[in-house]
């Protein structure tokens, strides 16, 4: 924390903001078996404290008769919540009022001003600064899951403000972080409206919808024969110039990993793609996190081998998420929850791609298919009997041009939002940097020293003592 203070502010440590009066300390121990006891006590958790804000997401209680048994500590409305674990540490949020009777968890410290030496807005939101965050990360323990003590949390060094402008300060955080809160707000909805625009774009271009304009235009495209026995699903409709293609001639190849692979890991060499590299959102490979192998020189260990222009599809725990693999990405495997489809040239792929990741088309038939009690799959004739809606080959290419220049808008969008996102992070933590280098409100000079203030109140206890 900078030494340089506005005039009348001091610096303190957490413990000294609550006041002599009031309490500094961590919530109440409770077991798994606690909470199967009853539903009279709320048990708020780490999930609950966001930064400035309570989220109010757990749902865990204890019966009364539990409560008091433990001699809990029961929160009050204002009380500041402080996380004494994950990301960030010594983040904090007021407690509302809620309708049951509520304690908290271990690893939230309480800390409940008694109003004579710093208000709880105040209190709460100068937990929320960056030096704050900086100094519980450098004094917590753990290597796996960082945790910071309560007694250490409560010596992490803070600027305090003459008791009045805390209030002005605490006023115009309020007002500022509503604004910043309101826009994050309106942000989180921006990925679920994405998502939904790309699937209407999929479902507008697998129905013939997209590329009506193109048909009028193009009147001689000839039709494709239909290809495949059967029924092809009731929940698209096509439009007279397209046909049916059964996905068992649309494939080449199909197959699936092997079983056993775990033994043939490695630290580097071949990609081994696992269901985790694919994603219902896109097409494309995710390529983030892979797992390395070095396959048997055999059959088997080349059967799975991958080539540029193959198709991928999940067919255990998220089934029917579909990757193209686009360009060369070297060897490369899958394991046994991922199909590898080699399209041939009865269909264009990248059309063929979009066309499975559609809802009302390849999605809504893996869902049909999947089968299994405990755990939903799909087997290679699964893959093998998709009815693939069929325009002339041109058609298709139109398709997939307009899809593509569709999402590179939605792409342009969601680049923007990210910036957004990231703008609003560090928009939040200037403001509370300006607040607490005396910056945001105006200084009074009748406003009584928080220096004295806090001399005062020491000289009242060591009295009262």
């Amino acid at each position: 924390m900078s030494d340089e203070l506005p005039q009348g502010w001091t610096a303190t440590t957490l413990r000294d903001l609550v006041g002599p009066k009031g309490m500094f300390t961590d919530g109440d121990w409770i077991l798994s078996e606690h909470l199967k006891t009853g539903k009279d006590v709320r048990l708020i958790q780490l999930a609950d404290v966001g930064i400035g804000r309570f989220l109010d997401k757990s749902q865990k209680f204890i019966s009364a008769d539990t409560a008091k048994s433990l001699h809990v500590t029961y929160l009050q409305e204002g009380d500041v919540l402080i996380s004494r674990m994950a990301d960030p540490l010594a983040r904090a949020c007021l407690f509302p009022k809620i309708e049951k009777p509520a304690i908290t968890a271990v690893d939230v410290a309480i800390a409940r001003c008694d109003g004579s030496t710093s208000v709880p807005d105040y209190f709460m939101r100068v937990c929320n600064s960056h030096s704050v965050l900086v100094q519980a990360e450098e004094v917590a323990v753990g290597t796996t899951r960082k945790r910071i003590s309560r007694k250490n949390l409560e010596l992490i060094r803070v600027p305090l403000a003459p008791l009045n402008e805390q209030l002005r300060i605490a006023a115009k955080l309020e007002k500022l972080l509503g604004k910043v809160d309101a826009c994050q707000q309106r942000l989180t909805k921006i990925p679920a409206l994405l998502r939904r625009f790309r699937q209407s774009v999929l479902a507008a271009a697998c129905s013939g919808r997209l590329t009506a304009d193109w048909r009028e235009k193009n009147p001689a495209a000839e039709a494709p024969t239909r290809v495949g026995d059967g029924e092809p699903p009731e929940n698209i409709e096509l439009p007279d110039s397209w046909n049916w293609l059964l996905s068992a001639h649309a494939f080449d190849f199909v197959t699936s990993g092997s079983r056993g692979w775990a033994r043939y890991y490695a630290d580097d060499g071949p990609i081994f793609l696992r269901v985790g590299n694919l994603d219902h959102d896109s097409i494309q490979l995710d390529l983030r996190s892979i797992q390395h192998v070095r396959p048997p020189d055999n059959a088997e260990g080349k059967r799975t081998r991958i080539q540029q222009g193959d198709l991928l599809i999940s067919v255990t725990a998220e089934v029917g998420m579909v990757a193209l693999v686009e360009k060369d990405i070297g060897e490369a495997y899958i394991n046994q929850h991922v199909a590898l489809g080699r399209p041939n040239e009865n269909v264009d792929r990248r059309y063929l791609a979009y066309f499975l990741s559609a809802r009302n088309g390849g999605q809504h038939q893996f869902f049909n298919l999947q089968r299994g009690a405990t755990k939903v799959g799909l087997g290679l004739d699964d893959i093998k009997s998709i009815y693939i809606a069929h325009p002339p080959l041109a058609e298709q290419q139109e398709i997939v041009r307009r899809v593509e220049a569709l999402f590179a808008l939605a792409d342009q969008i969601e680049a923007r939002y990210a910036k957004a996102k990231a703008h609003l992070g560090k928009l939040t933590q200037s403001i509370l940097a300006k607040a607490f280098r005396g910056e945001l409100v105006p200084q009074d000079p009748n406003d009584e020293p928080a220096s004295v203030l806090l001399e005062r109140i020491k000289k009242q206890n060591r009295g009262s003592g």
